[in-house]
């Protein structure tokens, strides 16, 4: 009997994953700032013909969760444990930016934030590091 209803397969995919060629297309992602080298190593991982499955890696709060990732730790425990999964996987060590990159990474993201908090205008102050406002 044919329906109207969507392949289940379709609807599981729908349900467990976002659309993200959509959501850029919508301007909704964030950018991606300072991380030349770890998109170059993606190119590089999505090029090949086996293991081209990038697995972002890194310690907890360096950014590797914009692509969906997993901490170091998290990485041994289930993929390297999982011999089926290593096979398939590449890791991409995303290592902590230096001050200098965090700097970059913060001043491009600032008017972004702004405009999401309906701030006027947002900068980084070079001397104190801090975001905010000018004058306040």
């Amino acid at each position: 009997m044919l329906t109207d209803r969507p392949p289940r397969n379709r609807l599981h995919l729908e349900r467990d994953t976002r659309d993200l060629t959509a959501l850029a297309r919508r301007g909704e992602l964030d950018p991606v700032i300072g991380r030349e080298e770890e998109i170059a190593q993606v190119i590089q991982t999505l090029s090949r013909r086996k293991k081209n499955n990038p697995a972002l890696i890194g310690e907890a709060g360096v950014g590797e969760t914009v692509i969906g990732a997993d901490t170091l730790d998290e990485y041994h425990r289930f993929v390297e444990t999982e011999k089926a999964l290593e096979r398939r996987f590449h890791p991409i060590l995303v290592r902590e930016p230096s001050i200098e990159e965090t700097i970059c990474i913060l001043q491009g993201i600032a008017p972004r934030y702004a405009k999401h908090h309906q701030m006027e205008k947002a900068g980084l102050d070079q001397d104190s590091g801090r975001l905010g406002s000018p004058g306040a």
